[in-house]
């Protein structure tokens, strides 16, 4: 079906007045063409802003003008810069999703008309690289099996393009008059121009991922989590092909054919490109590989997941390369274990990338003998391994850890939390941000005598339960999949 020739219309814009300004000739096209319309705004009024308290009026007034019914989901308006934290704009963008689905529901609606993944860039001096908030709407409306066009504000191609009725259109802005400026915005009164919103199923593409297999002593998340579990969760028909060696400046030949999307092995480079679109996963940062490898490959998207170095996001923006956070993640949902035996449990690696873990692991071994413990300096080799060590973990009461260089979250956090024990660590400048809230989802340790009163408590039956929770819900596989999702749909609209 062409854009207008649908009987029911879903309209889902991120602020009131956009209804107006980048779709009011639209819905008055479509309401002389009697189209059943209704238009979901995802934002609440934003405060401190001097038409706060009548935005909403203003809203439900222009909507009338077309006949469309009109609701608003109340989400906080973060700004054109977005939202300062991984965990905040996962769920922000999760519950438009749910609005989303239940208005399609509620209205019956057969499309579904909202902004374009640039955020409508260019458009105004206000916000040049495109409204945050803009594009996590659109990312919302992506995932849906639905027929989805956007507005074409600041971008150079389009499928339609039709003549508005300016005094039309002039009355529906006037709604929210006196604060209305329309110098601010002076593309309102041109020509409305519409494209379908670029959305993948990821079924239905051609997929491959290039891994390195592990070798004994290996950590064995590269090869399973992110070779083959986070492919197989975009595509369950994706491909596979392993690589020989993960060495910088290993060259291999992709498998012959089209291919629309690939994992590529970090480092390694193919002699040809081996798909339309390429991604990869980095934890620990070498310039002196990254960025001669990124030069060389060009990869469309890196996911980092620790944290972006300014340094290397600078080279990576000259280069076309988006750069995103995409923490570490469970490949399976564990049930929570009520029955806890084990007072408290600390493992892993306590080589000179964790002096913290080191210190703690000292403390408990010196002066706590209740507590097990399964760390060595010596990589991948500990006392309790495979069932043993995921038996220990689920029945701990407290697991106790250090961050890598006492800065950045490591991958035993998600682990811990997702198994149902009570994570215990010193705090670090990206915890929140990632969903670790003292108090509530972890402890964090100030001194090593808060041990000994801690192990005697009942604080870790809340908090482990809250910590689960939240890497369950927001630190599994399918969360990373969805998001490399969003990342093609906005890559494929460019």
């Amino acid at each position: 079906m062409s854009l207008l020739s649908h009987d029911s219309y879903l309209f889902v814009v991120a602020h009131q007045d956009d209804e107006s300004l980048y779709f009011g000739g639209l819905l008055l096209y479509l309401k002389k063409m009697g189209a059943k319309l209704t238009v979901l705004c995802i934002t609440q009024p934003k405060e401190g802003r001097p038409d706060t308290n009548t935005r909403q009026a203003s809203f439900e007034k222009a909507c009338a003008l077309v006949g469309a019914e009109c609701f608003t989901v109340g989400l906080v308006d973060y700004g054109p810069d977005g939202i300062n934290s991984f965990i905040k704009n996962q769920d922000w963008i999760g519950f438009a999703e749910s609005a989303i689905h239940v208005m399609l529901e509620r209205s019956n609606a057969t499309i579904i008309i909202t902004h374009n993944f640039a955020g409508e860039g260019v458009a105004t001096s206000t916000y040049k690289n495109g409204h945050a908030v803009h594009k996590a709407v659109a990312k919302a409306a992506s995932i849906f099996n639905v027929e989805t066009y956007c507005d074409c504000v600041g971008l150079t191609n389009w499928e339609y393009d039709f003549d508005i009725n300016v005094e039309e259109k002039k009355k529906m802005l006037d709604c929210y008059l006196p604060y209305w400026k329309p110098d601010a915005y002076p593309f309102w009164k041109e020509k409305e121009k519409y494209k379908k919103l670029p959305k993948a199923n990821w079924n239905n593409l051609k997929t491959i991922s290039y891994y390195y297999p592990s070798q004994p002593g290996d950590f064995k998340f590269w090869e399973f989590g992110i070779g083959q579990d986070l492919p197989k969760a975009l595509n369950p028909n994706c491909e596979f092909m392993q690589n020989k060696s993960d060495k910088f400046g290993t060259f291999y030949d992709p498998k012959e054919g089209e291919y629309d999307a690939a994992y590529i092995q970090l480092f390694t480079i193919p002699n040809k490109r081996p798909a339309k679109f390429l991604y990869t996963y980095i934890s620990d940062y070498y310039p002196q590989w990254l960025i001669p490898w990124a030069e060389k490959v060009k990869p469309n998207l890196i996911c980092f997941l620790q944290e972006i170095p300014a340094e290397f996001k600078q080279r990576a923006d000259t280069l076309g390369i988006k750069c995103v956070l995409s923490p570490w993640f469970i490949t399976e949902r564990k049930p929570y274990i009520e029955d806890k035996k084990n007072h408290g449990f600390c493992a892993g690696w306590i080589g000179p990338n964790y002096p913290k873990r080191r210190a703690i692991y000292e403390e408990l071994r010196k002066n706590y003998p209740g507590v097990l413990l399964s760390c060595s300096d010596q990589y991948q080799k500990y006392p309790l391994m495979g069932k043993d060590y995921e038996n220990a973990l689920i029945t701990s009461k407290y697991f106790f850890s250090g961050g890598i260089f006492d800065r950045l979250v490591p991958p035993k956090y998600y682990e811990a939390c997702g198994a149902g024990t009570c994570l215990v660590c010193h705090k670090m400048p990206i915890m929140e941000e990632l969903g670790f809230k003292n108090g509530y989802t972890y402890i964090e340790l100030h001194d090593y005598k808060d041990i000994g009163v801690m192990l005697g408590n009942d604080d870790w039956k809340s908090i482990s339960k809250n910590g689960h929770a939240m890497v369950n819900a927001q630190h599994h596989v399918s969360n990373r999949a969805k998001q490399i999702a969003w990342e093609y749909n906005e890559w494929s609209a460019k």
